[in-house]
């Protein structure tokens, strides 16, 4: 169920499509971390993809941050 959600909010992000307001500060594995947090700490998708969409994360890097959690999960 977890990858489930994560994968939504991740998916969710890219449909966003927003432009990010700042330059890209974190790292592919520190988005993944912090989606990871935030399904734990019961963060509704829209809340995550927000948050991550004002920390600059790009759907480009959403993309890849689902292709490394899909390969550390296979």
């Amino acid at each position: 169920m977890k990858m489930q959600k994560l994968m939504g909010t991740l998916i969710f992000l890219l449909m966003l499509g927003a432009t990010p307001v700042t330059a890209q500060t974190m790292s592919d594995s520190q988005v993944l971390e912090y989606v990871k947090e935030g399904i734990k700490q019961g963060k509704e998708q829209k809340q995550l993809a927000s948050e991550l969409a004002r920390k600059g994360v790009t759907k480009e890097q959403a993309m890849r941050v689902k292709q490394l959690y899909e390969q550390q999960n296979n």
